[in-house]
């Protein structure tokens, strides 16, 4: 039997908010990790993922993250990828 490796990239969307007038972006999964208590470090321990790409995605620097790493930080939040990154018109 021959396995392939598909490698699949996810874009990832972040919302705006503007509290007392300060732009400031922050995604879905920022939000999800304050709201359940843990750090990016206990995420990233979690989720079997570095901390860096966590922050990354959290602050916007990141455009595009491998459906993968994607699945490993949704579970690890225990929710699925399409609930944490995907806005609700995209789902």
């Amino acid at each position: 039997m021959t396995r392939t490796n598909l490698s699949c990239n996810i874009e990832v969307k972040y919302e705006q908010d503007v509290p007392g007038g300060d732009k400031m972006i922050c995604s879905k999964l920022k939000l999800e990790r304050i709201k359940q208590a843990k750090s990016q470090v206990e995420l990233s321990n979690i989720a079997g993922v570095s901390r860096g790409v966590i922050s990354q995605i959290e602050n916007g620097k990141i455009d595009t993250v491998q459906l993968g790493i994607l699945k490993k930080i949704a579970k690890a939040l225990g929710l699925g990828v399409a609930e944490l990154f995907l806005s609700e018109e995209d789902r």
